[in-house]
């Protein structure tokens, strides 16, 4: 018996695995087929997701994983800037089997793999809670398909998360089961690796898992597996040190972590978005590019939608029950409407409900135990409160104006999503009424888990831009090769200068060096994903090496031309400062502040920027006060004279970059090169020291022939490996040790 029991299993396993890729096959199909194999969606997965891997791709070819990735805004830590995308993701590291250029065409099938991995680690865990495996079958598809799955279809690397989030809980359930502590060392590591931001979210739901779920046997008992907890997770995280050191001495000066917290705003959410998340856990999800109700456009992470039965079983349930389950998801919900609590998921830096992948497989567990033992359960009343809810709902949608104004943008779509909910409510109540309905609702539930999908998929398409648009820059992207490598590709477009890794403005991420911030906050710009427009601002972008642009038009300098699926595409050039110049002035930020933004520029062209603090280096050279700035001289002049005092032999890889220089008399030579702690400069194979000038580097070259090389690695690194190798050797160790004491019984 307990053989056969376990080829059902194994069965099951199998089986789930199929039909989750079948069912993402099934929704990724049409749109890979439409793009002849290349496939797009819209927003951040066409403007980072692409591009970030490929770039990412590419700089692991080239240089060190340590190394520096010239492609990334000025230029950033590959660490520091990927570990947030995928660098620690093992479906990035399949991805790499094939050639970079060809992710467009393999993205699709790798995204059937994640949800493949999804429903079946999902089922791993939903398994242990149910009589008859076969509704934990069921319960992958519901997690893998979820609303959360579908809206964040435009964020690639969250659906990584998704997948392997279930390990951590199998782990922990073998704790609170067994004191076996094995396997969630390892999901933690895998979930750190992973992304050292969702693991944080992660690690503050098993805290809270863990409490409603525990039962107390004694409290030393208890305590004792909260320390083992603990030790346990600390150490699979410094099994993942590797990325996770760097990446945290990175955050940390990061705009975007830090806390929002205010107690008084945290109690509630204003009215809007309150019914908005209401709508969110009760109708399938939809496109964060263009929304029925409530906004127009709304890039949060705002779905819950399991596939036909929505919340009809949890509602059955909770009904029933006031057990540790019921309980925990009473406390998901609230902290879904009260800040105070939802928000800690994410230490109150804006959690955009990042976290509800953890409350969906919640939801998911509640839905397949009603299904387990149907007959114990009212489902009646839970076809009746998802009912009255939705009409709620919508009654608040079609007659509550808080801002003056309807809450409804598109009739039509909300209409659709109300009656595929409804739909789904109706269908759920007659087949779970019915003997052996399992086939029946594995259909029903995989029926609506394509269609909803490929209804978002429709709509953020629909919604992007097109196809042909983003295929002939591609194209484009593809082939460049800029002639010189002092300058940079003037292109704010992520695709056009990560593609092919070339230095550039791709001007989208908000995981760019932290001194890139520095710098634009001496032109008063402050945003937290998209760089500065360096083309607005006279003389900046010349002063950042940005010489050669694309275009359309062949008028002027070409230096390239690239023919595409669309129209032929031109690279052209223009008068630009290279990468690294003698300044013979610098000027202090309180007196460039001064100045008026669109002149600031300019008054770069003319002297270096520099801290008060950092006087004392600059001795011999001329200091500029903002009124002596020469604002009448054009910017091809002053481009024309810091030109002819240029470094020589400029290049530039993975590493870093080295010059040579020969000038008349001791120098100080600027580089447009993002300052980072972890550069280290040299003049002649002697270490020399880097002067911070506005978030780039300025250092000292004596006068005569001199080698000079920049050196780059991640700060935190090496330290990183170090404590990941030592890690990795306690976890062996405590293998070895165990493996010696069940010898020895």
């Amino acid at each position: 018996m307990k053989s056969e029991q376990g080829r059902k299993l194994d069965y099951n396993f199998l089986l789930v695995s199929i039909l989750c890729f079948i069912l993402a096959f099934l929704t990724f199909i049409y749109f890979i087929v439409k793009g002849n194999g290349f496939l797009i969606i819209t927003n951040d997965f066409n403007d980072q997701q692409i591009p970030f891997t490929m770039g990412l791709h590419n700089a692991i070819l080239d240089g060190r994983l340590d190394g520096f990735s010239w492609d990334m805004d000025l230029g950033t830590s590959t660490i520091n800037s990927f570990s947030f995308y995928e660098l620690g993701s093992p479906f990035f590291w399949i991805s790499m089997l094939a050639p970079a250029k060809m992710f467009p065409y393999v993205v699709g099938w790798i995204y059937m793999l994640k949800y493949m991995c999804a429903g079946a680690f999902s089922y791993l865990y939903l398994k242990g809670f149910v009589k008859d495996s076969k509704w934990a079958v069921i319960g992958g598809i519901l997690y893998a398909l979820s609303g959360y799955s579908s809206v964040n279809l435009i964020f690639y690397h969250f659906h990584d998360v998704i997948a392997f989030f279930p390990l951590l809980l199998i782990g922990l359930e073998k704790v609170i089961k067994k004191k076996d502590y094995r396997l969630f060392i390892i999901s933690v590591f895998i979930n750190c690796i992973l992304s050292y931001y969702f693991i944080v979210g992660e690690a503050v739901f098993c805290i809270v898992y863990f409490l409603f779920r525990y039962r107390l046997d004694s409290v030393r008992d208890y305590f004792l597996t909260i320390i083992r907890c603990i030790i346990s997770g600390v150490l699979g995280i410094g099994m993942a040190a590797v990325l996770f050191v760097p990446n945290i001495m990175y955050i940390i000066q990061n705009p975007r972590a830090s806390s929002g917290f205010n107690i008084l705003g945290m109690l509630h959410w204003d009215f809007t978005y309150s019914i908005y998340i209401l709508k969110t856990l009760l109708l399938p999800a939809e496109a964060m590019t263009s929304i029925s109700s409530c906004y127009e456009q709304r890039f949060y992470s705002l779905g819950a939608y399991l596939p036909l039965i929505g919340l009809t079983l949890v509602f059955a349930y909770i009904k029933k029950h006031r057990d540790w389950l019921c309980g925990l998801i009473y406390f998901l919900i609230a902290g879904c409407f009260i800040p105070l609590i939802g928000e800690a998921f994410f230490m109150y830096t804006g959690s955009q409900m990042r976290w509800w992948f953890v409350m969906v497989l919640m939801e998911v567990l509640a839905s397949i135990k009603v299904l387990d033992n149907i007959e114990e359960y009212n489902v009646n009343f839970g076809v009746a409160i998802n009912t009255i809810f939705i009409s709620i709902l919508y009654i608040i949608l079609e007659f509550v104006q808080p801002n003056g104004g309807s809450m409804i943008f598109s009739h039509k779509k909300l209409f659709v999503i109300i009656v595929l909910a409804i739909s789904g409510i109706i269908i759920t109540s007659q087949i779970t009424k019915k003997k052996n309905s399992y086939v029946v609702i594995l259909i029903g539930v995989s029926i609506y888990s394509v269609v909803t999908s490929v209804f978002i998929m429709a709509v953020y398409q629909k919604h992007g831009v097109s196809f042909e648009e983003y295929k002939s820059k591609y194209d484009a992207a593809v082939q460049i090769d800029l002639p010189d490598k002092q300058y940079r590709l003037n292109d704010t477009y992520n695709l056009m200068a990560m593609t092919n890794h070339v230095p550039g403005f791709a001007n989208q991420s908000s995981t760019d060096s932290n001194s890139i911030r520095d710098f634009e906050a001496l032109f008063d710009f402050y945003d937290p994903v998209s760089a500065i427009p360096k083309n607005q601002i006279p003389g900046l972008a010349e002063l950042l090496g940005g010489k050669y642009y694309l275009s359309y038009d062949p008028v002027g300098t070409c230096v390239g031309i690239y023919e595409t699926s669309g129209p032929t595409l031109y690279l052209m050039e223009k008068p630009a400062c290279p990468i690294g110049f003698v300044i013979d002035s610098y000027i202090t930020t309180d007196e460039l502040m001064k100045l008026e933004v669109d002149k600031r520029g300019i008054a770069l062209l003319d002297s270096a920027v520099i801290d008060s603090g950092s006087i004392d280096y600059l001795k011999g050279l001329n200091e500029n006060k903002s009124e002596n700035i020469d604002i009448g001289k054009t910017v091809p002049e002053y481009v024309e004279e810091l030109s002819a005092v240029a470094v020589n032999d400029f290049e530039l890889d993975d590493n870093g970059f080295r010059a040579s220089t020969n000038y008349k008399n001791d120098s100080f030579v600027y580089f447009s090169v993002p300052y980072d702690e972890g550069w280290k400069a040299s003049i002649d194979d002697d270490y020399c020291n880097i002067i911070q000038s506005g978030g780039m580097m300025l250092i000292e070259v004596p006068a005569g022939n001199h080698m000079i090389e920049f050196y780059y690695s991640t700060p935190g690194y090496r330290a990183g490996v170090i404590i990941t190798v030592m890690s990795i050797a306690v976890y062996v160790a405590y293998l070895l040790i165990l493996f010696r004491n069940n010898t020895n019984n």
